[in-house]
């Protein structure tokens, strides 16, 4: 696969990967300072102030064929609270994955994850994880997506250390033990999901997710199953702002009864089960095509059988996001000359505007839409050329600007744009930044260089009128 990233399928040209490294700051408040609510419930709460650092590399590309795509990222990040007493978290994650597409209207998908972190101060919730999943998502029509997935994990906390029970009674009524040495916890978790997702025009969306978690540790009283429902909506509240909000409740059925009271050499033993509810919130702006701020927070519950694993917990933070530097996507370049020439694709400056341009020969009707009209197919419908291709003239304002391609009805991500983004719906909507020079006149910003309009386009600009031209805001 890795060999794949670097060939493309078109002859004569190459497929290089999209580079990025990012670095994001953040402060806030967090009312027990957590490490993992939903494994073990109260720790003595401590308010704590936090400041949060982390630097991110990333690698998207293409994989196996034009559909797949294949992405790994890289991230460390450290923590550090205001208490001396608290000391500092460090954390290092590698997430890999890789998308193919089956058919139109089906996706595959496949991640792996490793993670491991680290709190100076409470060793106890150190923790080493390996992950794996994978999806399978159908989309029945425009706005529904049903999706399937199962994830397993591997946990290890290497500084929860304990002597395994090994004593066993044999035929003659004696008690025997077989010492097997210290052990860290280890725990393998199963889940299996399914979730729907509806659309709700271009940028909102809501969706509910049904899973089981099956958990199994080699300190048997942690042992537990039990599902989780999760319901998530999300929108674009204004051109460069997103918005998104969560509930979730979850139960936990523990296998063995948890000793209540063990004095007096008298135990006393109670059932475990837990049941908590989460909301959350998350905003995120844009500032221009490499900067944003968020900000975001949670709020859990937790009511138990057993009156000690009750607690609730807070958490709010916000900072900014940063591309420090940016290579790539997927660019062509000649064989016998270094220099990479335009995508042919691309969004063009012209002397009326932007133009945008489509290759679809045998599309009926093909449409543009994004920001710019609401995602409104009707109101975004392109011009045939001669040659097979759509294109059509837009007006823009300067400013960062999303947009994608309705063909026939179906959404199709815009080939050659300067930059992507998720769409939220396993699709990419292309990103366009557009600068105004003292003149006034407008220029697309494409991996980080201002291009004037191209003189020589005029000539070549389709007539002006009906559904040939848009006027964004």
């Amino acid at each position: 696969m890795l060999a794949a990233i670097f060939i493309s399928s078109a002859s004569s040209a190459w497929a290089f990967p999209h580079l990025t490294f990012s670095a994001s700051f953040s402060a806030g408040h967090d009312d027990q300072v957590l490490a993992e609510p939903e494994r073990r419930g109260l720790i003595e709460a401590v308010a704590e102030d936090f400041g949060v650092a982390t630097g991110r590399l990333s690698l998207r590309s293409r994989g196996f064929g034009n559909s797949d795509r294949f992405s790994l990222v890289g991230e460390l990040s450290g923590t550090r609270y205001n208490s001396s007493s608290l000391g500092e978290d460090t954390g290092a994650k590698l997430l890999g994955s890789y998308r193919a597409r089956l058919s139109d209207r089906v996706v595959f998908d496949g991640n792996a994850a490793w993670w491991q972190f680290r709190r100076e101060a409470l060793s106890d919730f150190n923790v080493n994880m390996n992950r794996l999943g994978a999806r399978v998502a159908w989309a029945p029509s425009s706005p529904w997506l049903v999706s399937v997935a199962t994830r397993q994990n591997w946990i290890e906390f290497p500084d929860r250390v304990f002597e395994p029970d090994t004593s066993g009674v044999g035929g003659d009524g004696e008690v025997t033990v077989n010492p097997i040495g210290l052990q860290s916890e280890q725990d393998s978790q199963f889940d299996l999901a399914f979730s729907v997702l509806r659309r709700l025009g271009a940028s909102a969306y809501v969706m509910t997710e049904l899973s089981h978690r099956w958990s199994n540790s080699n300190e048997e009283p942690f042992d537990f199953s039990g599902p989780v429902a999760q319901l998530r909506a999300g929108n674009r509240i204004a051109t460069n702002t997103s918005f998104s909000a969560y509930v979730a409740y979850s139960k936990r059925n523990f296998d063995l009864p948890y000793v209540i009271d063990g004095a007096q050499s008298q135990l006393v033993l109670g059932d475990r089960d837990d049941k908590t509810w989460q909301f959350g919130f998350s905003v995120e702006r844009s500032l221009n095509q490499r900067m944003k701020v968020f900000a975001d927070g949670s709020w859990l519950d937790q009511t138990s059988s057993i009156e000690t694993f009750e607690f609730d917990h807070a958490r709010f933070s916000m900072g900014v996001s940063m591309d420090l530097w940016s290579v790539g996507e997927v660019r062509n370049r000649s064989m016998d000359t270094a220099r990479p020439v335009r995508p042919t694709l691309a969004p063009v400056s012209v002397g009326k505007g932007i133009r945008f341009r489509l290759d679809a020969p045998a599309a009926r009707v093909v449409s543009i839409v994004g920001d710019f009209n609401g995602w409104n197919p009707s109101r975004g419908e392109m011009r045939r050329r001669d040659t097979g291709g759509w294109e059509t003239i837009i007006s823009l304002s300067p400013g960062i600007w999303r947009y994608a391609f309705v063909v026939d009805g179906t959404w199709v991500r815009p080939p050659d744009a300067p930059r992507y983004e998720s769409d939220g719906f396993g699709g990419e909507n292309g990103i366009l930044e557009i600068f105004q020079d003292e003149a006034g006149v407008p220029g697309v910003v494409t991996e980080g260089r201002w291009e004037r309009p191209i003189e020589q386009a005029k000539a070549e600009e389709p007539s002006v009128g009906g559904q040939d031209r848009i006027d964004g805001p």
